[in-house]
Order: C-alpha cells, then structure tokens, then sequence
C-alpha cells in the first residue's frame, strides 16, 4: 500500500488520543514509505495529519474542490495540491489514487466520505480496505448502528465484517496489507 486516503475532521475534536493515533499514523507512512491523499485542508486534525506526515518527510497530496480554494483552509506548501470541480470528483479522484482508506474522527464531512467509499465497497466499485480508527470509542454508536442495519436485513454481516475497526490507527493499516476483497451479494 502506497497511498493512504485519510477521512478525518477539520476540527481537532476533544480528546488527545486523537492527536497521538495521528502521530503513529505519520509514523507508519513513513516507515512503509507510503504517500499521504487527504483533503488538503490545514485546520482542524487534516491540519495536524498534514503537520505530522509532512514532517516525518512523506508525500502529501491533498485533493481540493474548487469552493474551498477561496476559502484560506488548504495547505500550502509541502503538498501537492490538485484541484477539482467539486466534492463528488474530490471523492471519486481520492478512490483512484488510494490503496486504502482510514477514517479518523471527524464531523459530517468524514461521515458523508466514509459511507460513500463504503457503500463502493459494498458495491465493488472500491476494493480497497477502509480501516476504521475507533479511538477511544469514537464510533461505537455508528457501528452499532450499523450492526442494526445487518440486524433488519438492510445490509449482510459480511459488509459489516468487511471494515477494519481498530483502536490504533498503525495496527489497522498492517492488517489492512493483507486484506483481500471478497464481493458480497447484496440482493440475496
């Protein structure tokens, strides 16, 4: 895996173990020699990936819709920066470029981008592991939520089991290199 797409918020969030998932993450990129594709934002913890992969020396690309370039939120220097006409394309262009993708915490941004690649995956539009960063419980509910969905039939178990949930970013990514997709027939 040589580029990983990062979900995660342009808020910091509340807790600290936020910030240190974000370190080992950068950490991991660096020790796989692996590429950083991101949103390309400075702020909030897409600032802090970006600060901590671009110091550990990794490649950054981040992937900008053209309503934010305006906005004084996107990273400048140590990034390649590629713009895009809007977030649907932003989407589309990171599922291209990944070999994988790790959802941090983060607001309704990261969710709309975790269900679209999931969702891709389920219909094997992504084959790409997605490495769920449950740091501190961050995503109990929504895992819970979605074992509801298995539960009423909406969805099998085998994409619910699909996903890697993981406390520790760099531990979810090794396992993530062994991941092989399997299709899972959604209309049975």
């Amino acid at each position: 895996m040589k580029k990983i797409c990062v979900f995660c918020g342009s808020n910091s969030g509340d807790d600290q173990q936020y910030q240190e998932q974000v370190q080992r993450l950068a950490q991991y990129l660096k020790t796989s020699a692996a590429s950083l594709v991101y949103g390309g934002g400075r702020l909030g913890m897409m600032g802090e990936i970006f600060a901590a992969v671009r110091a550990q020396g990794c490649p950054i690309i981040g992937i900008v819709p053209e309503i934010l370039r305006k906005e004084a939120v996107t990273a400048t220097s140590g990034v390649t920066l590629e713009y895009v006409s809007d977030m649907s394309v932003r989407k589309k262009r990171m599922l291209e470029l990944a070999d994988a993708f790790v959802i941090l915490p983060g607001g309704l941004g990261t969710m709309e981008e975790f269900f679209q690649v999931y969702s891709w995956n389920q219909l094997g539009i992504n084959r790409k592991p997605i490495v769920v960063a449950n740091i501190d419980g961050y995503y109990d509910q929504l895992l819970a939520f979605l074992q509801d969905v298995v539960d009423h039939g909406f969805m099998p178990q085998a994409n619910l089991d699909s996903l890697i949930v993981t406390q520790d970013v760099a531990e979810g990514l090794k396992e993530a290199e062994n991941y092989r997709y399997q299709k899972v027939n959604k209309w049975k």
